[in-house]
């Protein structure tokens, strides 16, 4: 949460403090209370507390079976309910009068995303262009997707004597989809030929607010049990009817001004939502992991791969350092941190640097701030931070105080450390450079 408002108030830095930038959280009963008790804990991270709303979604009765008979939950003789799923966002953005008073406010552009997804921010900027400069009413974030991944899949749907429509599969789905065609097509290098969808929207405001209007934002619903055994007559745990968020485009009448705009994964897709064992098993099937730990390598990577861009040169792992945490394997290389009010665009971060400038892969470098690097030469781990403009010239620091990830105790208790499986050491090491 921390990170998500630092990255709202980076951007609202940028443009200006006369347009400020929103943040309308979604919880339900099971989320409520701890995400307002967080916030305020904290003091909202920085971001004014008239910035922040709450829109909570009721739950609904699960079910144990093919007939719908309600679960019950266990010793008790309450019937037990769960969230409906993300699709509940548009109804309750409808209902809660919200399109209408962002409209009020002058608002142009609504963008979701979800909280997995740490690195959707970097997206945003180019997804925010694209729709403007494209004119388009719908536009969502479409990655390179690897085969049996659970994430959803774009498909063209095309009906004779009408124009083609993009849908959206669900991940649990795409067998069944793409069984009668012989299964999903893969490319040479492995990846699918479709994109996935990973929940990075961005909505005309003033659109969408007239089609919640008509619709209610109310999209269909579904089902997605676990069965017991191959009968499918007992579901494995309580199941319930849900909605989907990336399934608005269904609403929309037309699909004339509906896009998906391609980004890279490093730039716009990690995702944290299994544990270390199922996390495990993915990564023995070649499938993204989707674990805690496979979400803060790829977050480094993403940084890495930003400074390359800015002409950085960053030493890459050798195979040799790839470790087991898990069951899963993790090839650590640079420890790269840019905090958001670094920079929130390619073009900035690049401004950021001058000269030759190189990190080795043991190193760890936080940057945050105006920071501006003129020949930096690193094999160590440093921080730098100011809230003014400091330029940091001709620094070669070779002092080798790596921070390193090693194994947890098969004893370890503390849950931070258990779902990532290391834990780091040497962070205190780290020279602060102000």
């Amino acid at each position: 949460m921390n990170y998500y408002i630092d990255f709202l108030m980076a951007y609202q830095k940028r443009v200006g403090t006369e347009s400020k930038i929103l943040l309308s959280i979604m919880t339900s009963d099971d989320t409520h209370d701890r995400t307002v008790q967080l916030l305020e804990e904290n003091n909202y991270y920085g971001m004014p507390k008239d910035q922040i709303s709450f829109m909570k979604q009721e739950k609904i009765p699960a079910m144990t079976n093919s007939k719908a008979h309600f679960a019950q939950k266990p010793g008790s003789l309450e019937i037990e309910t769960k969230p409906h799923g993300h699709g509940d966002i548009h109804t309750l953005i409808h209902h809660s009068g919200n399109s209408k008073k962002w409209l009020e406010q002058g608002k142009r552009w609504v963008c979701f995303f979800q909280d997995t997804n740490p690195l959707i921010f970097r997206s945003f900027p180019a997804l925010l262009g694209v729709s403007r400069k494209q004119n388009l009413e719908a536009n969502f974030v479409g990655v390179p997707r690897k085969v049996g991944e659970a994430a959803d899949v774009f498909v063209i749907g095309h009906k004779e004597g009408e124009k083609d429509k993009t849908f959206i599969i669900e991940w649990a789905l795409a067998d069944l989809f793409f069984k009668p065609h012989g299964g999903e097509p893969v490319q040479p290098d492995g990846w699918s030929y479709y994109q996935t969808n990973i929940n990075g929207i961005c909505l005309n405001l003033s659109d969408y607010h007239d089609n919640l209007n008509k619709t209610q934002g109310l999209v269909a619903e579904f089902i997605n049990p676990k069965y017991e055994d191959e009968t499918k007559t007992k579901f494995k745990s309580a199941a319930r009817l849900e909605t989907k968020m990336p399934d608005y485009p269904r609403l929309l009448e037309s699909h004339d001004r509906f896009g998906i705009t391609k980004i890279e994964r490093l730039f716009s897709f990690t995702t944290c939502k299994n544990d270390p064992k199922e996390g495990s098993n993915k990564y023995k099937k070649g499938i993204p992991p989707e674990c805690a730990g496979t979400c803060e390598l790829e977050y480094y990577q993403s940084n890495i791969e930003l400074l390359k861009i800015a002409g950085v040169q960053v030493e890459d792992a050798p195979q040799e350092n790839l470790r087991d945490f898990a069951g899963i394997g993790y090839n650590f290389g640079a420890k790269v941190v840019l905090k958001p009010d670094f920079g929130v665009t390619i073009r900035e971060i690049k401004s950021k640097f001058k000269g030759t400038n190189k990190v080795s892969y043991k190193s760890t470098l936080v940057l945050d701030g105006d920071v501006h690097i003129e020949n930096l030469d690193l094999d160590g781990s440093i921080s730098i931070a100011s809230k003014e403009k400091k330029e940091v010239k001709d620094l070669t620091f070779h002092e080798k105080n790596y921070v390193e990830f090693v194994p947890i105790d098969e004893n370890e208790t503390d849950t931070r450390l258990k779902m990532r499986g290391y834990k780091v050491v040497g962070q205190e090491n780290i020279k602060v450079i102000q």
